[in-house]
């Protein structure tokens, strides 16, 4: 998963949608401006 981060905050990504929470991707909650989020809330908030 440390690639998926890595292509996110250097694409500049406004989201990043996981829905493993065993990589603790989740609880980190984000990274630079790119929101970890699951795909429910990303539906929420963006679509």
């Amino acid at each position: 998963d440390g690639f998926l981060l890595a292509m996110a905050v250097a694409g500049e990504a406004d989201y990043l949608v996981t829905g493993d929470r065993r990589a603790g991707l989740l609880q980190r909650g984000s990274i630079g401006r790119t929101r970890i989020v699951t795909p429910a809330t990303f539906c929420a908030e963006a679509l």
